[in-house]
């Protein structure tokens, strides 16, 4: 085996792991025995799934300390689960999503790349299509139409869960950095597994959050035989497309651009997302703050939508004065040396203010027809890349330069 190191973090998880014997915990067993008379009556290709939802909303859950991907199967340290001979070797509630024949597996990517939410919807659009089904083979396709959205509940019941316990978390941490950190897990679980992830992150937590629920479930399918590594691929490859090293990214929303093929349509609204308060600035800040975090990437939708700068500028010139040594990008669809300039369609008080903060701007709307995998910080051919830092400090010299190189 190659030799290897732990992060300081991935150590302090695996001795406090190590620490604490092995415990078979009961209480998923216990729920599930009180459920059997909750349920009597519901037709048996239902009951499997029906009582997987209830157990999802009962099942205490706990987020661990340092943890970044959150997430137990008990709410004790090395707790274990078991399962009865039967639960085991029934199919699992997730076994709708098996959409490769050739693979004994649900589908991982189609979990982390469409959401649970859509294929919810339609689900309960084809048992309304089926509507009251009198033939056996009716009745049999709308009850498994039925089974199929109890499992989605149920996962997105435990994503909910997850949430509340990391809300209450970050609600009475006194650490400014972890505190942030379980914010943030708090607002990715409100969000994947019911939407598409947005991010490498978002995809981790969306991949070992189905994980979880297999386990659950019938403990079946606990390794996705495909790997993880080809369901989270693209999602890395996006992340580390955001600026070099380890950042902190901001996803704004609000855009005018509507890029076709845009890999997060949903910022388009200017509603979307959460509220942007003081509070998500100290956040942002707190999670600047380590050795390891090289810069801050701000993009979206679109962070020179004259709308999202008047707020946009009080956070750069933040993180610029906090942390004069880190790097800045800003990804925009507007073009620099036209849209952003004085007389730009978006320049405004504060665009020159704003760029003054940014090391370097991506600019120049997507083109999907220009889209190429292979360049590094972009997506498609036309957009460019622009060192403002580089030109602030050579000055007229670069200037003409980089105008020259545009041209």
């Amino acid at each position: 085996m190659a030799n290897y190191n732990l992060t300081p973090r991935v150590k302090v998880l695996a001795e406090r792991l190590l620490a604490h014997p092995s415990t078979l915990c009961v209480e998923h067993a216990g729920i599930l025995s009180g459920l059997d008379g909750d349920i009597a009556g519901i037709p048996a290709a239902v009951k499997p799934a029906r009582r997987f939802y209830e157990l999802m909303r009962q099942l205490p859950l706990a987020v661990s300390p340092d943890e970044l991907i959150v997430g137990n199967q008990t709410h004790r340290p090395h707790g274990a689960i078991f399962h009865d001979e039967s639960t085991a070797h029934r199919p699992s509630v997730f076994q709708f999503l098996n959409l490769n024949s050739d693979l004994d597996a649900p589908d991982y990517k189609l979990v982390i790349e469409k959401g649970v939410l859509a294929i919810k919807q339609q689900l309960e659009e084809k048992t309304r299509s089926l509507g009251s089904a009198v033939s056996r083979s009716g009745m049999d396709e709308v009850n498994a139409c039925r089974a199929a959205i109890y499992a989605c509940d149920a996962l997105m019941q435990l994503a909910q869960n997850l949430a509340t316990s990391a809300e209450k978390l970050a609600a009475t941490e006194t650490n400014a950095y972890r505190k942030a950190e379980l914010s943030e897990s708090a607002a990715i679980l409100l969000h994947i597994p019911a939407r598409p992830a947005r991010s490498f992150k978002e995809a981790c937590q969306a991949f070992y959050l189905f994980q979880l629920a297999l386990q659950l479930d019938n403990g079946s399918y606990a390794v996705n035989p495909e790997g993880a590594d080809k369901a989270l691929l693209a999602y890395y490859q996006h992340d580390i497309a955001n600026g070099p090293g380890v950042r902190v990214s901001l996803f704004v929303s609000g855009c005018r651009h509507h890029c076709k093929g845009c890999f997060n349509a949903e910022t388009w609204d200017f509603r979307y997302g959460q509220l942007y308060t003081e509070e998500t600035e100290k956040e942002i800040l707190a999670a600047l703050e380590p050795g390891y975090i090289q810069g801050f990437t701000l993009l979206g939708g679109e962070p020179f939508e004259p709308e999202n700068q008047m707020e946009l500028v009080h956070l750069l010139r933040k993180v610029r004065e906090t942390y004069p040594e880190k790097d800045i990008w800003c990804y925009s669809g507007y073009l620099w040396d036209r849209d952003l300039a004085a007389g730009g369609v978006v320049h405004t008080e504060v665009t020159d203010e704003m760029l003054s903060c940014v090391d370097v701007l991506v600019d120049g709307e997507f083109v999907e027809a220009e889209k190429d995998l292979t360049l590094q910080f972009r997506g498609s051919r036309n957009q460019r890349i622009l060192e403002l830092k580089k030109l602030r400090e050579q000055g007229e010299g670069y200037r003409r330069e980089l105008q020259k190189s545009l041209q």
